[in-house]
């Protein structure tokens, strides 16, 4: 039992430690005065950083992912679709081919991203790859309710770890 206490507490110190440097880091990013151009379509590298839970994350000591920049919000922010180089064929999923090599766009974590976050490019999606993951994203966040079985708002209640608990309690047991 010691053992395993030991190992958990070992644990939770080194997933602290890379918290706090990628804290560190998010300062410096922050600080920075440069602005990168970017284009809609193209194939970046971004300090994601160490995320929560299953949320992706950036490896190495800058946090890095490669992302699609998928909507040009401004020229300070964008919509970025993160890869993985673990092919998945799914609904959460679009393959995409760039330079002879496939790739998985994760329809499920779009994230609206600073300028500020972009490491370097890698290159470009070509123009029918990109209407194919379009098309993906799109049938995937089919927003109209009736076609997912209806509307299920509950106005006085919500649900936290399968306990139904009402709107007005502020603090989770």
């Amino acid at each position: 039992m010691e053992e395993m206490a030991n190992f958990q507490e070992s644990k939770a110190f080194q997933e602290n430690e890379v918290f706090d440097n990628w804290n560190n880091l998010k300062k410096d990013i922050h600080t920075n005065k440069n602005r990168i151009h970017f284009r809609q379509g193209e194939i970046w590298f971004v300090s994601i950083g160490q995320n929560i839970g299953y949320e992706v994350y950036g490896k190495g000591e800058n946090f890095l992912r490669p992302v699609i920049i998928f909507r040009k919000i401004n020229k300070n922010t964008f919509m970025a679709l993160p890869l993985t180089s673990k092919i998945k064929d799914d609904k959460f999923h679009c393959i995409v081919e760039f330079k002879d090599k496939q790739n998985s766009a994760i329809l499920t974590q779009v994230k609206t991203i600073d300028a500020k976050r972009l490491a370097y490019k890698t290159g470009n999606l070509d123009k029918n790859v990109f209407e194919k993951l379009e098309k993906s994203f799109v049938d995937f966040y089919d927003l109209t309710p009736l076609a997912r079985g209806g509307y299920t708002h509950q106005e006085d209640e919500q649900r936290i770890n399968e306990e139904i608990v009402p709107n007005n309690q502020k603090e989770v047991k």
